[in-house]
């Protein structure tokens, strides 16, 4: 998958019938004015940055000399206008002075004299512009990501993590599971969806730039109501860390909620943990479970998770999970025992039809 350009159009004269042309039309635009991002400048850097925001967020970019060329009564999508021209923006909340890096003093100078328009520096501000336009202005508006990690193996994290997608899915958010384990099996053998077509992790290898929010929404193979993140090799490394946090950027941007199944993977290092902003942490009811999950929380943060009691070994009486909970020294989630009836389900393909179950929902409710 490969970022794409914004249809870009620069107008080269001012129609005889003056701005806009005769009937008021678009200045340059082919697409409705809600679709349109106008840019005032003539800094072709500039224009080309600004370019590869607007084709994340599928809006045409519009090029202007000055703001009067826009002949169109319905106001864009957003304006945006290099320092030298900020004097002539609007000051609605779509307004923005884009600049490049190293002309910060002369963009806040001007964005000031504008009346105190916010200022974004590109590249750097891209992912943030990309937010502000597919919300309307509304920045803090960004998906959640929550890391499902087990502080040993057999604990359940895959299966745990494909059945809080379709119970999440369920609620009508916009979910997608991410199988974000180089040491696990594979998130898609627990969703029943090692051959359905779509973007996997491995067309996002050296990704450079901006990744488009839709189109890779667009790109994920879904299951059960929710898209998911998957790799055709499920062993090995993730993408290195540029072409991470860009995916992470559009996976914020057009998900409610992401759910990232990391197993133990964090072992081998940071990875997608360190991009995720709660987890949820299965603990075996065990002495080394215990001692391995006090390991993890002081890696993670014990402000960030919360405790999940896994399943004991068979013939042994467990003990209560909230005293497990305490000696981990994590707020008790609730617990999860990857039984019969969930290896059956997952094995015949229909994991899903159980997360419904009264402990399933209490478990997303920890954390959304």
């Amino acid at each position: 998958m490969t970022t794409r350009r914004a249809a870009l159009r620069v107008p080269e004269q001012e129609s005889p019938a003056g701005p806009g042309g005769a009937g008021g039309e678009l200045h340059g635009a082919t697409r409705p004015p809600s679709e349109c991002v106008v840019l005032v400048s003539g800094d072709a850097q500039l224009i080309e940055l600004a370019a590869t925001v607007c084709a994340a967020a599928s809006l045409e970019l519009v090029v202007l000399r000055a703001r009067s060329e826009w002949g169109a009564a319905e106001a864009p999508a957003a304006w945006w206008s290099d320092p030298a021209s900020a004097g002539s923006s609007s000051r609605g909340d779509a307004a923005c002075v884009v600049c490049l890096q190293g002309t910060e003093p002369e963009a806040w100078a001007a964005a000031e004299a504008a009346g105190g328009l916010p200022v974004a520096v590109l590249p750097q501000a891209g992912p943030w512009l990309v937010r502000r336009l597919l919300h309307g202005g509304d920045t803090a508006a960004k998906g959640r990501l929550v890391g499902v990690v087990s502080a040993s193996g057999g604990c359940g994290s895959t299966s745990l993590t494909a059945l809080l997608s379709a119970a999440a899915a369920r609620t009508g958010r916009k979910t997608v599971a991410v199988d974000g384990d180089p040491l696990g099996a594979g998130l898609d053998d627990a969703l029943a969806c090692e051959d359905a077509p779509g973007v996997r992790w491995e067309d996002l290898e050296g990704i450079k730039g901006i990744v488009s929010p839709a189109e890779l929404a667009a790109g994920l193979p879904e299951k059960d109501g929710f898209a998911a993140l998957l790799r055709r090799n499920p062993s090995g490394p993730l993408p290195g860390r540029k072409a991470r946090e860009s995916v992470v950027d559009a996976v914020r941007a057009v998900f409610d909620l992401a759910l990232v199944d990391i197993g133990r993977g964090v072992v081998a290092g940071p990875g997608l943990a360190e991009e995720c902003d709660d987890f949820l942490l299965l603990v075996s009811p065990s002495k080394r479970g215990v001692e391995g999950a006090r390991a993890l929380l002081a890696l993670l943060g014990v402000d960030r998770c919360r405790c999940v009691v896994g399943p004991r070994r068979h013939g042994v009486r467990p003990p209560n999970p909230r005293l497990v909970a305490d000696l981990v020294g994590a707020p008790y989630a609730g617990r999860f025992a990857y039984d019969r009836r969930l290896a059956a389900a997952e094995d015949a393909g229909v994991l899903a039809a159980l997360a419904g179950t009264r402990s399933v929902k209490r478990l997303l409710a920890a954390v959304v």
